[in-house]
């Protein structure tokens, strides 16, 4: 009729009555694990029903320290292949040979990654991605080796604010209005053109600068690769042809009139286009 409870004392005890002294603490009822030095201190709790583990305190550090099969002194902390350290509020992972690799230090908000042989790399994949083994397919790959951040999209966008209105899709060349927010452009040649709305086809924006949380803006490519909408209006388009604001809503055409062209110009085409509409990669480089 009532709960099971394993109580293991130290051999000096000379109250087995009360399970505050056991040195090890199997509850039941609770349930929970408890470990205690001689002097009844609690070094370790293990509580069943909340789901949390605590290590340490009561003028002890707790440590979690795991080991490799090969290891032969697991009381060694610096030969731990993972060490949590309750003392400094650190995380250390180190590989067989005792070499840190990895070390996030709590108390002074810092992240060491590799060294010793090891070149640190933090690796970002997408959703889907099936193989996050191969950094060729990470979407962001900070490298520790060479000391350079590798973004797999193309463009620099700045998320700006439409007008009322005048929703736009990816790839649409813009312009400004009076109150600077952007409007699919509409005149050939047009001044205010502020550019072409990153993320059409392949290419994605590697960096959005200025996105709100609310993501009420849309990102406008700034520099870089972006597909952009075009249209063969003023001639066929070749690849390195200047390309301006056309008559088309929302498209490109080649800046056939050089002495119109001065602050009109979008980028630079990176592929031709003979006839038609089509969306096109563009260099982006407003002049």
């Amino acid at each position: 009729g009532g709960d099971g409870d394993l109580l293991l004392f130290h051999r000096g005890e000379t109250d087995s009555d009360d399970p505050s002294k056991a040195a090890v603490h199997l509850d039941a009822d609770r349930p929970g694990l408890t470990l205690r030095t001689a002097s009844g201190q609690r070094r370790v709790r293990l509580d069943g029903g909340g789901g949390s583990l605590w290590l340490g305190g009561q003028e002890a550090d707790g440590d979690l320290l795991l080991f490799h099969r090969g290891a032969t002194d697991n009381l060694d902390k610096e030969r731990a292949t993972i060490h949590l350290d309750g003392e400094s509020s650190s995380i250390v992972m180190r590989d067989s040979q005792g070499n840190r690799q990895l070390s996030i230090d709590g108390s002074k908000g810092h992240l060491w990654l590799g060294g010793k042989e090891n070149d640190g790399d933090i690796l970002l994949f997408r959703k889907g991605e099936a193989d996050p083994d191969d950094k060729a397919n990470a979407t962001i790959h900070i490298d520790g080796e060479a000391g350079d951040i590798v973004l797999r999209n193309a463009d620099c966008a700045e998320d700006f604010e439409l007008a009322p209105d005048c929703p736009v899709d990816a790839g649409t060349v813009v312009a400004l209005d009076d109150e600077g927010r952007l409007r699919p452009s509409r005149a050939p040649y047009d001044r205010r053109v502020a550019g072409v709305i990153s993320g059409a086809g392949d290419l994605r924006p590697g960096i959005v600068l200025g996105r709100r949380p609310d993501r009420s803006g849309v990102p406008l490519a700034l520099a870089g690769r972006v597909n952009c909408r075009v249209d063969t209006s003023a001639g066929a388009i070749a690849a390195g042809d200047l390309l301006t604001t056309s008559e088309v809503p929302g498209h490109a055409m080649k800046a056939a009139d050089p002495g119109r062209a001065f602050g009109s110009v979008i980028g630079k085409a990176l592929r031709p286009l003979v006839t038609g509409t089509d969306l096109i990669p563009v260099l982006v480089a407003l002049q």
